[in-house]
């Protein structure tokens, strides 16, 4: 009988290298997947891998042309075997997007990498494979700044009080869905009597927490009225990610913006019309919790690319600069 494979459950993504069994069954293709999984802080980051793991292993013992390999099972795999995989990842139909097969063929290079560095592998068998060229998501720019200021404006006033400050904080801080959802109310430390507050917030792919500052009067009283409402060691928001989703297109359809926008979009807008109010890229970097620089890259490069008119923007930046000068004088 040939090597199978057994569809991880949901129940397993979080065992790790507590895998049971005898000491040869812990360093296989399964050990190494859990392994794999359990480094994934984030819920949906962790679920998504888990599902592009169980494609890739049903396909190598289910759908591969046994007769092109010699390969019994996926740690022996070749290079050829992976081009097959990407090769049958292109024909699928209906058609996968190109996004979605670099990134399931990015998981499974991530078990190999995982493999080499545990010596149970001499090469990764993913050097050489092509992978889709796709635009980042990250390159898009999100709203303009008339949509964003009317979205702005609509949160504020919505009725639902948990709805309305979950886009505010989403629009003036760029955090993840998972990372504005994830916050608790004692991680929500008001400054100067209400009008300013620290918010403490777990960042994708990180084991602990880090410090937002939040300048907007609005926004911390706002999270202040969460945080005395809510048990310490809850959530704030009584929203998971999909009533968050929907919550966000009511409110975005009721701005008139068409199509509603989601919540990833306010994180573009957030770094997009940062990087053209004229801060660093580091500092977006920072802001927006990318661990790493080109991630940022890409947004200027995007607005390099874009003939987006920007001149009502930066007149309101202007504005403000100006009206602070004149305070401050």
């Amino acid at each position: 009988m040939g090597w199978t494979w057994t569809p991880i459950t949901p129940e397993e993504e979080l065992t790790g290298d507590r895998v049971s069994g005898p000491d040869e069954l812990r360093y296989d293709e399964r050990w190494l997947a859990l392994v794999l999984l359990a480094t994934q802080a984030n819920a949906g980051t962790r679920a998504g891998y888990r599902r592009d793991i169980n494609t890739f292993m049903r396909w190598f013992s289910e759908l591969r042309p046994p007769a092109l390999s010699t390969a019994a099972r996926p740690l022996e795999a070749f290079r050829s075997d992976i081009e097959q995989y990407a090769a049958w990842l292109a024909a699928i139909d209906p058609p996968l997007a190109a996004a979605t097969r670099a990134r399931r063929l990015a998981v499974v290079s991530a078990v190999y990498e995982l493999a080499e560095q545990h010596d149970l592998i001499a090469r990764t068998p993913m050097r050489g494979v092509h992978r889709p060229t796709v635009e980042n998501e990250d390159a898009h720019l999100g709203l303009d700044g008339d949509q964003a200021d009317q979205l702005l404006r609509t949160a504020e006033s919505w009725p639902d009080h948990d709805e309305g400050t979950l886009v505010v904080l989403l629009l003036l801080c760029g955090l993840r869905i998972s990372e504005a959802l994830g916050i608790r109310a004692v991680d929500i430390t008001p400054r100067e009597r209400g009008r300013k507050a620290e918010v403490r917030i777990r960042r994708k792919g990180r084991d602990h927490r880090t410090v937002f500052d939040i300048d907007d009067e609005q926004l911390a009283g706002r999270l202040a009225t969460l945080m005395t409402t809510t048990a310490e060691d809850r959530p704030v928001f009584s929203l998971d990610r999909f009533q968050a989703r929907r919550a966000l297109a009511r409110i975005g359809r009721q701005a008139g913006i068409d199509p509603p926008p989601h919540p990833h979009i306010l994180r573009h807008t957030f770094c997009a019309h940062l990087l053209q109010a004229g801060l660093d890229a580091r500092e977006v970097q920072r802001l927006a919790g990318h661990r790493d620089l080109r991630t940022t890259q890409r947004y200027v490069d995007a607005l390099k690319r874009s003939n987006r008119p920007v001149s009502s923007l930066l007149r309101t930046v202007f504005s403000e600069i100006r009206d602070e000068l004149d305070t401050a004088a």
